[in-house]
């Protein structure tokens, strides 16, 4: 669903998908309406996450490392809190992009325990 005008809420009811493997809804204008992403996306065993370039508002929730993806991308977004230090426990992933959103600390020492990480840009928070 990349690059459309799609506008609105991420339905809750995605977590149904039994057989998707890879959430990109990046480049649109989701949440021009209040809400925020499900937290259970973090919870969906997806290889690659892109939600950049919307109007997302919300924190990151605490299960945000039970994801087992190998690449997520929340670029131009508005996300308020910190990263969570369950970051670590997302032992495949090679590549994050949080860059341009209003993220107000230093990402947390867990990160190290990232072994296959290749990319990690928080650049412009």
């Amino acid at each position: 669903m990349n690059s459309n005008p799609f506008c609105g809420t991420v339905p809750h009811k995605f977590k149904q998908l039994k057989l998707l493997f890879e959430l990109d809804i990046s480049n649109n204008r989701f949440n021009e309406f209040e809400g925020a992403v499900p937290k259970e996306l973090f919870d969906k065993d997806l290889d690659a996450i892109f939600i950049n370039h919307n109007r997302f508002r919300f924190d990151l929730p605490d299960n945000f490392g039970n994801s087992p993806v190998s690449v997520i991308v929340l670029t131009n977004n508005k996300f308020h809190n910190c990263v969570p230090a369950s970051l670590g426990n997302m032992s495949n992933l090679n590549e994050i992009i949080l860059m341009n959103n209003w993220f107000k600390s230093y990402s947390p020492e867990e990160i190290g325990m990232l072994k296959n990480l290749t990319v990690f840009d928080v650049s412009f928070n």
